[in-house]
């Protein structure tokens, strides 16, 4: 018999009001979390700071992947 195990993780997004999306000024080496990599990624939708290297979609892969 196989089972199989569904992992369903909740996202928050936190005020990003006062994140800077206009230059690259961060970097994943920065971030203490996943959590923290996702929130900016997610708040400068064109990846301004290059945290997703390969394209695939998750930022900081060391942390979120």
């Amino acid at each position: 018999m196989a089972y199989q195990i569904v992992l369903f993780t909740s996202y928050v997004e936190n005020d990003n009001s006062n994140t800077n999306c206009s230059v690259d000024m961060y970097d994943c080496a920065e971030f203490d979390s996943c959590f923290e990599a996702m929130n900016i990624y997610t708040a400068c939708k064109d990846d301004v700071h290059w945290l997703d290297g390969d394209g695939d979609g998750v930022p900081c892969e060391d942390l979120c992947g």
